[in-house]
């Protein structure tokens, strides 16, 4: 099973750029919140998939926030300084 998935980069509408304009190293990852079978449920009613901030939205809890902490926790240790073994 794939976990992570590498995409394009897209134009979003965050204010999180901010932050990279004035210097300050930053990092926005997508993590999908919505497992597959939730996915083609909305797509066999044709309902779309209530977006992040609607009052629809909820995520598959457990599985997100693995997945998330695995995320975080590899880019974390990608940016750690790199030693020399003692």
């Amino acid at each position: 099973m794939r976990i992570f998935v590498e995409t394009e980069p897209s134009m979003g509408g965050e204010d999180f750029s901010r932050y990279g304009r004035a210097g300050v190293p930053i990092l926005m990852i997508k993590l999908g919140s919505v497992g597959q079978g939730r996915l083609d449920r909305f797509a066999n009613l044709q309902i779309p998939v209530p977006s992040l901030h609607s009052a629809q939205y909820y995520p598959d809890i457990e599985p997100t926030l693995r997945a998330g902490i695995q995320a975080m926790t590899a880019l974390a240790i990608d940016l750690m300084p790199k030693r020399p073994m003692d």
